[in-house]
């Protein structure tokens, strides 16, 4: 009785994952796949089961990239559409006249800035001229405007060190009230001070000192509006912004930024308003332009709301400015594959940029309080003989009138953007793909490494606790690429581009 229980023992049967075979007292297979003879899982599964595995692994793979080629061609992108119906885009009437002002003012900065300039001319620093800091003249006429305006002006003064040596800047700002709000809410017009050999932006500062003009006589804001004029670009902003929300911090005291350890220093606010629901950044570089290139792209990774986008889309078209997205406008007058290959290779800078995790404006320093936020940007239009077909210009007028709609928009604002998406990849101007369809090609693309780990598992059935170093590798790599997809699809796809075939082959 006992020989036969012992003789039933030894004839017993090893499952594996891929069918059964018998083995004998003398074939002494260990239970453990790592002690088979390769001393790998799946020692024992047959080689067309392998190479059925492996096939499907890359076909999931290029099925996923298949998806991102889908989903970006005409019939399959979106049209881009106003969610927040509050907004009421383009119905109100523009009134902005103040063109020669603008101008005026224009021509009046450039004289005081050539004549500061010329009486520092030993000055060999370049970046220490070129600041409001140490344009007292300049900075002064601003300051004079805005308080005929009727309005508070405020300076802000920082300090910074780059390559061992220290700089200082000056922000100007004054708030205009809304007689309509109880000061809870505002929104920001951002405009950048830049007067260098390669970038002018006094006609966008002259073109702010109108529309301040005319903003401060008009009594329909439901929201507070700030005037910005912010000196050293990113330095300056970042300065104004921290110190706007530091509430709790003392006036008379200044504040070392936790954020640059080269002594960044900066004064606190003596005046601020409600948080802001949105800001746009002006960067005007001519009194006329062909031209508006519209920037979201924010640090990390960082995207406005679409509907944001897709006002200052419309409302530039709107008074015959052509808009710019990563130097690609309009597809009129295309075949369908010129249409395709310019919906790809704006949908590559779109990845390509929001993948460098850096912001392509000022614009991201807004984004990194949840401010939505933009930039503007209007060229100097550069006067060539042979333009190759005929160019719509437009000036002053009309950069003016279409902010004007713009925050005329905004002050309809009903609470925070929180109708349209988040999270898009624009794949031309009026056209973009949501999150509901890249991460669903996104999960194409990660199933093999998933897929694979479960499989590994499954053949390391003698050590089920620990599902071996290859498929640990396998999980990792699919966490970390699914949680970077929440915020940055673009990193997360040009990383599961590279690192799934790799993991595919381990």
């Amino acid at each position: 009785m006992m020989a036969a229980d012992k003789d039933h023992h030894n004839s017993t049967t090893t499952t594996t994952h891929e069918g059964t075979t018998t083995t004998s007292p003398s074939a002494t297979t260990p239970d453990d796949p790592h002690e088979s003879g390769s001393g790998k899982p799946g020692a024992n599964v047959s080689t067309s089961t392998k190479i059925i595995l492996f096939l499907t692994y890359f076909l999931l793979y290029f099925a996923g990239l298949g998806a991102f080629l889908i989903i970006i061609a005409e019939p399959f992108a979106m049209h881009t559409y106003i969610s927040d119906n509050s907004l009421l885009v383009g119905v109100v009437q523009k009134e902005f006249s103040l063109k020669t002002e603008a101008d005026i003012y224009a021509d009046i900065l450039q004289n005081l800035t050539k004549n500061e300039i010329q009486t520092r001319a030993d000055d060999n620093n370049q970046l220490q001229r070129n600041s409001l800091a140490t344009l007292p003249s300049v900075t002064r006429f601003l300051e004079n405007e805005l308080d005929y305006f009727g309005l508070e002006v405020h300076e802000q003064h920082f300090s910074y060190m780059d390559n061992g040596k220290q700089f200082n800047g000056t922000n100007v700002y004054s708030i205009i009230r809304g007689e309509r709000s109880t000061n809870s809410e505002s929104i920001a017009l951002c405009v950048p001070f830049i007067k260098d050999s390669n970038r002018d932006t006094l006609s966008g500062v002259a073109l702010t000192l109108a529309l301040t003009k005319y903003f401060s006589s008009k009594s329909y804001w439901a929201k507070d509006v700030i005037i910005l004029l912010v000196d050293r670009g990113e330095y300056g902003l970042s300065a104004w912004l921290d110190s706007y929300y530091d509430v709790s911090f003392r006036q008379d005291m200044k504040k070392m930024s936790h954020s640059n350890k080269n002594g960044f220093y900066y004064d606190s606010l003596p005046d601020r308003s409600g948080p802001m629901q949105a800001a746009i950044v002006l960067e005007v570089e001519g009194k006329r332009s062909t031209r508006a290139n519209i920037k979201i792209h924010g640090m990390y990774g960082q995207l406005p709301n679409l509907d944001l986008y897709n006002m200052a889309i419309d409302l530039t078209i709107r008074e015959g400015i052509t808009p710019y997205f990563l130097n690609k406008s309009f597809t009129y007058g295309l075949t369908e594959y010129e249409i395709y290959q310019q919906h790809l290779e704006t949908a590559i800078s779109f990845v390509q940029t929001q993948a460098s995790m850096k912001a392509d404006g000022l614009h991201g320093l807004f984004l990194r309080y949840a401010i939505q936020s933009l930039t503007i940007h209007i060229p100097k239009h550069e006067d060539k003989s042979n333009t190759g077909g005929h160019v719509l210009f437009f000036d002053l007028l009309n950069v003016g009138r279409s902010i004007e709609a713009v925050f005329r928009s905004l002050n309809n604002l009903s609470g925070r953007f929180h109708r349209s998406y988040y999270f898009y990849i624009v794949v031309a101007l009026r056209r973009f793909t949501s999150i509901a369809y890249y991460m669903s090609a996104f999960g194409l693309l990660v199933a093999p490494v998933l897929i694979k780990a479960y499989i590994l598992h499954g053949w390391n059935s003698g050590a089920s606790i620990f599902i071996g170093w290859r498929a640990s590798i396998l999980l990792a790599a699919a966490l970390v690429l699914s949680v970077l997809s929440t915020f940055n699809i673009s990193t997360a796809l040009l990383g599961s581009i590279v690192l799934v075939p790799i993991l595919i082959m381990i």
